[in-house]
């Protein structure tokens, strides 16, 4: 069964598009790994013991489904699976049923983290490296963005002249888009999200008031998110804490992440997993507003903030009280505001 094509039947374009963590996949439901329970089927003499938590016999039902680590990793990530509570006993069964209820993407994730898993366990045994949990959830992320840069063409936005290059394109591609005011006495803050570099998020936050007055802006630096909708949560909680040290009272937060703003007008918690824990503690922010509204705009609306978490790797941790950084300028004059 090739589980990338519509047919289940292996074609050498198909082959030719997935990446490594397809691959991945098929050599776990064809149990191609070599675990030590396999290994030693062959007649390898080694030890049988799991090299990552030295408590129980390395099959590929224990590495990715019954070893406490990998379950920490799982539920700890935006996946939130947690084995802890579940009846599964078969790694394959579950995964081949995941494939099929799920959409790509998540799929993608998912075999992004477990090939990341995999790879420290090899580190684990032949280089003698135990690699932090966090740090196994951040090269998986980073990992399904540099493919999904590389399929789109995007700019590798680590160099600080791309930097420049991108922030002009940006400019042009939205000279069409108008910032929108907010309401008489509110101040709008736009944050977004983006990833600078290896397990880095850079976090841009900017805020204006009813005549398109910029009042403060800020850059800040995180490592650590599984995927973007983590990524923008967490810039969500920066700018209300910057907003909360601003001073300011009515306050509408604007995201182009859709899923997310729903979340945050709904006062929808989510699942028990780190995004949850973040929606949670921006939603525990609010009472300490006198009005707080959540809205989304399209991505052409919300350039300046994207401007701005793309400069958070050389401008690290930084604040500017009524005027932006000389990088985003250019898109502050293009947007304009109606």
């Amino acid at each position: 069964m090739w589980m990338f094509t519509n047919e289940g039947i292996y074609s050498v374009k198909s082959g030719y598009s997935a990446i490594r963590h397809k691959v991945f996949l098929w050599r776990i439901l064809n149990k191609a790994l070599p675990v030590r329970e396999e290994l030693d089927k062959r007649g390898i003499n080694c030890s049988l013991l799991c090299p990552r938590c030295e408590e129980s016999i390395e099959s590929i039902d224990h590495i990715f489904l019954k070893c406490d680590r990998t379950r920490r990793e799982l539920f700890g990530s935006n996946l939130g699976i947690n084995f802890q509570i579940s009846r599964t006993t078969d790694f394959i069964d579950w995964l081949i049923s995941f494939i099929y209820k799920t959409d790509k993407p998540t799929i993608i994730s998912l075999a992004s983290l477990l090939y990341s898993i995999w790879h420290s366990r090899n580190q684990r045994v032949f280089e003698d490296k135990i690699i932090p949990e966090e740090v196994i959830i951040h090269r998986a992320c980073n990992s399904v963005f540099s493919f999904r840069n590389a399929r789109s063409g995007t700019i590798d936005p680590h160099h600080t002249g791309n930097r420049t290059i991108l922030a002009s394109r940006l400019a042009r591609a939205t000279a069409k888009v108008k910032w929108i005011k907010p309401h008489q006495g509110v101040i709008k803050i736009n944050c977004d999200a983006n990833l600078t570099s290896e397990d880095v998020w850079g976090i841009g936050v900017i805020t204006r008031n009813d005549n398109g007055i910029v009042m403060a802006s800020g850059t800040w630096n995180r490592p650590g998110f599984m995927c973007p909708i983590t990524a923008e949560a967490w810039g969500v909680y920066q700018a209300a804490l910057f907003a909360l040290d601003q001073g300011f009272q009515n306050v509408l937060f604007e995201n182009d992440n859709e899923k997310l703003i729903s979340m945050l007008s709904r006062e929808e918690e989510g699942h028990r997993s780190y995004l949850g824990s973040i929606i949670q503690s921006i939603i525990s922010l609010v009472p300490r507003f006198r009005f707080c509204g959540f809205s989304h705009v399209k991505r052409e609306g919300n350039v300046v903030a994207h401007c701005l978490a793309m400069i958070a790797t050389v401008s690290l941790n930084q604040v500017w009280v009524d005027i932006v950084p000389a990088q985003a300028q250019s898109c502050i004059a293009v947007l304009g505001c109606i």
